[in-house]
């Protein structure tokens, strides 16, 4: 059967439909080599910092904070989207509602394909939004413009700024200790 739209190839050599994605189409391995070379903030930062460090800090974060595993699990997959629709800062995304709700069907897709609640809970929200005055201290010029989360404290987490083949082996590494932890079977999570 034919797919709607056009397809991107992935790192893993998938053909990524973007107007007709489906489980099939979701692989760890492309999630985490994505994320590991993507540089947040569009690259508008110091050094290259990647979202997949960026998801792990968060990960270790909500871990320490004694979330569950399947929190801990939503933290290191919060941004697993952007492996397939790239990093796109939020006042660009906002501004393009389609792009909006494809983010959105496309995580839902991600979400449900590893057994993940949909949806950021308020807890990860507000690490989402703290972990970047963690980052904008280290990685951001001391322009003085307001970012709007000024009124709420850093999350706390040491910026690193690892190499992406780094990055990407811990990112795989936090995924199957968690998958091990929540009794997730090989068959659930299989790549195809």
């Amino acid at each position: 059967m034919a797919r709607a739209g056009q397809y991107k190839e992935t790192f893993t050599g998938k053909k990524f439909y973007v107007l007709d994605v489906q489980p099939e189409d979701i692989c760890i391995a492309d999630i985490a080599h994505s994320l590991s070379l993507q540089c947040r903030y569009n690259g508008h930062c110091s050094q290259f910092y990647s979202v997949a460090e960026h998801s792990v800090l968060i990960a270790l974060h909500a871990m320490n904070e004694g979330h569950t595993y399947p929190d801990i699990m939503r933290a290191l997959m919060h941004d697993a989207v952007e492996a397939y629709i790239g990093d796109i800062p939020k006042p660009v995304k906002l501004s393009i509602p389609a792009l909006m709700k494809a983010e959105d069907e496309i995580e839902g897709i991600i979400m449900d394909k590893y057994g993940l609640a949909r949806g950021k809970a308020d807890w990860l929200e507000d690490y989402d939004y703290r972990i970047t005055i963690d980052e904008r201290a280290k990685l951001m010029s001391d322009s003085g413009n307001e970012w709007g989360h000024e009124d709420r404290d850093p999350l706390g987490v040491k910026i690193r700024c690892v190499d992406p083949e780094q990055i990407e082996y811990e990112f795989l590494l936090w995924f199957e200790h968690l998958r091990r932890q929540l009794g997730v079977t090989d068959e659930q999570t299989r790549d195809y």
